[in-house]
């Protein structure tokens, strides 16, 4: 049977870089913009919401056919989740992980780029990417303004959908070279793909409320270590985070510092302690513990958080030489991870110190 060829082009009020596409395809105003296609060697199709059925793709996913597309998980979730709910396309058959075939990762598996116009240079494709079509995408994939409503306003001149339709016909024509150049993905490799699909499918359960309360006694503790980091310096500094005010103020005081870099701290104290400075010291002390008290992880967690409390898409197959996984949104292979053997006492203090907090 053929392959397929896919891609969508799609827009949304929520930033597909930061919540991630599972996130993204679920938000009531991600929507598509168009898709173009292809079966096999033949013309390159366009859909747009209103258009006709694309019967001949539509009777190739229901048959199980090959769906290729380059990064094939965004595909597949837009298919099932954003077309599925337009208007008149609820009936389309869903797209399953056994049948799309994704070029990016097969790049990856060979220690190409993943990004498809530095991977079309790489092969010096006959087909490239268009430059000037993807400034319009990026543009065209964020609202134009909000209103006070809350609707919004998008870039939906037509003579802006004519030129993105060129764009994504362009984007197919060039995955379709890739998909003739790249060695299809070893039977092993192919297996470990679909693993990834599904654990990133799957995702990890969030404990919401937990977070929201660590975000509440996070921020109450950075509030008062700034409040007590302006207090120190005599409002030379007002908060922790400012870097090259500590290292001023530190010089001020005759402790030679270039840096207040987490790898600077040990040799840092030792200079006050030499100094017999105890106000420098719980200066630097004092920053270091503003570091760990970092609302970003759990903001990231809220953000990423699917309507059923699940973070999906963090782990990103192949990302290093050895093939390895990477992290994605949460880095989750950042996280401190914990057994039965685990000394407790640590957390127990920390728990300690963050009831002080509120207390």
């Amino acid at each position: 049977m053929e392959k397929a060829h896919l891609d969508f082009e799609t827009r949304g009020a929520v930033d597909l870089l930061k919540v991630g596409a599972y996130r993204y395809v679920e938000d009531k105003d991600t929507d598509i913009w168009l898709f173009s296609w292809r079966l096999g060697s033949g013309p390159i199709n366009r859909w747009l919401p209103g258009s006709p059925p694309p019967t001949a793709l539509l009777e190739h996913i229901a048959a199980g056919g090959v769906v290729t597309a380059h990064n094939a998980v965004f595909e597949r979730l837009v298919w099932n989740s954003v077309l599925r709910r337009t208007a008149g396309c609820e009936s389309y058959p869903r797209l399953t992980i056994a049948q799309m075939d994704c070029t990016m990762s097969r790049s990856l598996a060979i220690h190409l780029p993943a990004d498809l116009d530095t991977l079309a240079k790489a092969l010096d494709l006959s087909e490239q990417k268009d430059t000037e079509g993807h400034t319009l995408m990026r543009k065209m994939a964020k609202p134009r303004k909000r209103n006070d409503d809350g609707t919004f306003v998008w870039w939906d001149d037509q003579s802006n959908i004519d030129r993105l339709a060129v764009y994504c016909d362009q984007d197919v024509l060039t995955e379709c070279a890739v998909d003739a150049r790249l060695p299809p993905l070893s039977a092993d490799e192919r297996r470990l793909w679909e693993l990834d699909q599904k654990i990133n499918d799957r995702g990890i359960a969030l404990d919401l409320p937990t977070i929201h309360a660590c975000v509440e006694v996070l921020e109450i503790a950075q509030t008062r270590a700034h409040a007590r980091m302006n207090e120190l310096t005599g409002g030379a500094v007002r908060k922790c985070s400012e870097a090259l005010r500590i290292v001023e103020w530190l010089n001020s005081r005759g402790i030679s510092a270039t840096s207040i870099a987490k790898s600077e701290h040990g040799e840092l104290k030792a200079f006050a302690d030499l100094a017999g400075d105890d106000v420098a010291r719980e200066v630097i002390e004092l920053r270091a513990e503003a570091a760990k008290s970092s609302t970003a992880k759990y903001t990231r967690m809220l953000q990423v958080a699917c309507e059923d409390g699940r973070a999906r898409g963090l782990l990103a197959y192949h990302r290093a030489h050895t093939g390895r996984w990477g992290g994605a949104l949460l880095q989750p292979q950042n996280l401190p991870s914990f057994d039965e053997d685990t000394d407790l006492n640590g957390i127990l203090g920390t728990i300690d110190i963050m009831e002080d907090t509120v207390c």
